[in-house]
């Protein structure tokens, strides 16, 4: 089954709103990167200094 990640943020009520994606898709199918991986991408490089 698809699911639109816009419109259903739970993934058809298998995971908390917000917690089963990280990335999207965007314009012509292009994956668009969600909040959450951008500030986990952050604090692995804050770790990392």
């Amino acid at each position: 089954e698809r699911i639109n990640p816009y419109a259903v943020t739970d993934s058809g009520h298998a995971f908390p709103s917000g917690d089963p994606f990280v990335v999207y898709p965007g314009d012509n199918l292009q994956p668009v990167e969600s909040l959450r991986l951008r500030v986990l991408h952050q604090g692995l490089q804050d770790m990392r200094a």
